[in-house]
């Protein structure tokens, strides 16, 4: 057997492999959307993963702000004490009060 086409054959092999394994996780594996209990929940999830989109992972626990980012580290300690507070009304089941307080966070975040 000529080396090219061996060459060709595993090249062949290999990206279908890959191709079916990309097919398989996003028909059969893709993970199913949060289900979330309240409306204030849902909002404080979307003030997390806007910090994530924006700043990465850590940004809720290190501060490390790229140079592009919209908000200054200064607002960022205000909405991850903002988020604080308005998790611990949330586990204190009230849930008005929480909605009050993550519109300022996501005020600041400009959500």
């Amino acid at each position: 057997m000529n080396p090219r086409i061996a060459i060709s054959i595993s090249a062949t092999l290999f990206i279908s492999i890959l191709a079916v394994g990309n097919y398989y996780y996003r028909v059969y594996l893709k993970p199913e959307p949060p289900v979330y209990k309240s409306l204030c929940e849902r909002q404080i999830a979307e003030v997390d993963a806007a910090i994530t989109s924006q700043y990465g992972k850590g940004a809720l626990r290190v501060l490390d702000l790229r140079p592009d980012a919209k908000v200054t580290e200064k607002e960022i300690n205000q909405v991850r004490s903002i988020r604080r507070l308005a998790v611990q009304l949330l586990n204190d089941k009230q849930e008005n009060l929480c909605r009050e307080t993550i519109q300022a966070a996501r005020a600041i975040m400009k959500m």
